[in-house]
């Protein structure tokens, strides 16, 4: 489904060239939910804007479903770590607000919009503003948003980031159950082992300076996923810890 190949990005500033990312190769399979993980400045984000066609790399290639991506593509939607609501503009008004920018059936993104605002706990707050809405609850409607066209991948830069830690996790599971009944490509971006864990299929482990894949852990832990207290505690528990090693680990080791 992507494929990304041979990946370098230099920035050229006032102090100097800064090497983002360095040979950068992975393949994401369809309908696959894979997490970036790294410290900050391994240029997760970067790679995320890569993919999305926002910015063109210094050297290599990605594809989807064999087409190079050169420019932002309809089929491929991203969400990023603030929900960026129009304030003046209701929770309904402000879902429907991509189907207006591509100009989808109108009926058809309606029922849309309520399927996923009802899937995403936010029916009967369709009139609310946004300033009426907790933050938690704005970062539904900005999922929703991101779903209305039904794209065939989503990108997520970090959206759970600026909420607590009980909101976070709720929210991983509203996409949870999102994941098991639609077939969307999720490449989701985050500091979180806690939130890697819980939704991805894969993780992608990136070191910095310059960014590049260290390790990709498989996550084989069935859904739905929870912190609390279940059937697959000790795995989830083992899973956690070998990427917290893979993260506090300095020695830069083999490339992977």
């Amino acid at each position: 489904m992507i494929t990304v190949e041979g990946i370098d990005q230099e920035f050229v500033t006032s102090r100097g060239s800064v090497h983002a990312l360095s040979s950068v190769n992975l393949s994401i399979k369809e309908n696959e939910f894979v997490t970036l993980v790294g410290r900050s400045g391994c240029g997760k984000s970067t790679l995320l804007r890569i993919i999305a066609g926002l910015q063109t790399p210094t050297s290599g290639r990605v594809s989807i479903a064999g087409d190079q991506v050169l420019a932002p593509r309809k089929d491929v939607s991203m969400m990023f770590q603030r929900p960026a609501l129009l304030p003046w503009r209701t929770v309904v008004q402000n879902v429907m607000l991509s189907a207006e920018v591509m100009r989808l059936d109108r009926n058809r993104a309606r029922n849309r919009a309520q399927e996923l605002l009802s899937l995403t706990g936010l029916e009967g707050f369709e009139s609310k503003l946004p300033h009426e809405l907790s933050g938690g609850m704005q970062q539904r409607v900005s999922l929703c948003r991101s779903l209305l066209q039904e794209p065939s991948i989503l990108l997520m830069d970090e959206p759970f980031s600026a909420l607590d830690a009980l909101t976070r996790e709720e929210l991983a599971g509203e996409l949870q159950r999102i994941v098991m009944q639609h077939n969307t490509t999720i490449v989701f971006v985050t500091h979180s082992i806690e939130e890697a864990v819980l939704l991805a299929d894969r993780v992608v482990v990136m070191k910095a300076r310059p960014g590049r894949v260290r390790e990709i852990v498989p996550v084989d832990i069935p859904r739905p996923r929870s912190l609390g207290r279940s059937a697959y505690t000790a795995k989830i528990t083992e899973v956690s810890g070998q990427l917290h090693d893979l993260l506090q680990d300095t020695n830069e080791g083999d490339e992977k």
